[in-house]
């Protein structure tokens, strides 16, 4: 029974040898086709599936060396045995560097045959397999890569969206803020030092609702969140006893953190005035 699996094209000048090789490999379960041109031979290896190719090298108008040529310009990966009844190295040595699978010198036995042509039938599966697998492989990644970027779109969409609420929240509060809370703040001013503390809760409402909090708490200033506080006391215009004393710390702790803020913001050394710096800040 012929094994679809294991076609071999059997490619020879001498007749009687064809023959002879296509008994004996379809006898063991072999699908050959034979060829006494190597001509005739490209023509087949294009028009159909063979595992492998067994050619004599000796052959007139073309040799076995250029029918492999010729053949791994069509498929590359067609293992190619290439057979001869002369003992010459410098055919072996030629064949094999021409991309020979293998090569066999006549008479051989059977079972080296059989074993050359097996070795060469499970190249041509693993390469297909190979070759298979890679394709596959290469469907997946660009199918993943199509489900990325449409995740990507939607990604983009919902920040989008979110921006656009983020904002709508933001003008909501503000505006509930300058409606609601600044004009009973206005109310509520008194006269010494409770006012001042009216003064500076109205002002830190404001920054709230400005950008000047977020900017300094943005940006690669590295400000702690007790110095953003008193960077907003600094801002609305108290001197360090005023913002020690709200604060409930020591003049020294005050002066301390200005120090620190100076440093972060870049003007330590440099007489520029904080107030009026975090004011453009």
């Amino acid at each position: 029974m012929k094994n679809n699996s294991k076609k071999i094209l059997i490619v020879d000048d001498d007749r009687e040898v064809l023959d002879s090789l296509f008994s004996f490999l379809t006898e063991s379960g072999y699908d050959a086709a034979i060829c006494d041109e190597p001509e005739s031979a490209i023509t087949k290896v294009i028009a159909n599936n063979f595992n492998v190719v067994l050619s004599d090298i000796k052959m007139p108008k073309m040799s076995g060396i250029q029918l492999l040529e010729h053949i791994r310009e069509i498929n590359p990966e067609l293992p190619v045995i290439l057979m001869t009844a002369y003992a010459e190295l410098d055919n072996a040595v030629s064949a094999l560097r021409a991309g020979a699978f293998d090569f066999l010198f006549k008479p051989y036995k059977p079972e080296i045959l059989i074993n050359s042509l097996e070795k060469a039938i499970e190249f041509n599966r693993l390469r297909l397999l190979e070759k298979n697998y890679t394709k596959s492989l290469e469907n997946s990644i660009k199918e993943r890569t199509q489900e990325l970027a449409q995740k990507n779109i939607a990604l983009g969409e919902i920040l989008g969206r979110l921006e656009i609420e983020k904002k709508q929240i933001q003008y909501n509060i503000t505006a509930n803020v300058e409606n609601l809370l600044l004009p009973l703040l206005q109310k509520l001013k008194l006269e010494g030092e409770s006012r001042k503390y009216i003064e500076l809760l109205q002002k830190n409402i404001q920054e709230l609702t400005s950008s000047f909090s977020s900017n300094l708490a943005g940006k690669e200033y590295h400000l702690s969140p007790r110095e953003i506080e008193i960077c907003n006391m600094i801002k609305s215009g108290l001197t360090s006893k005023e913002i020690a004393k709200l604060l409930n710390i020591s003049l020294r702790t005050i002066e301390k953190h200005r120090d620190n803020i100076r440093n972060k913001l870049g003007i330590a050394k440099k007489e520029i005035n904080l107030s009026s710096f975090l004011k453009v800040c």
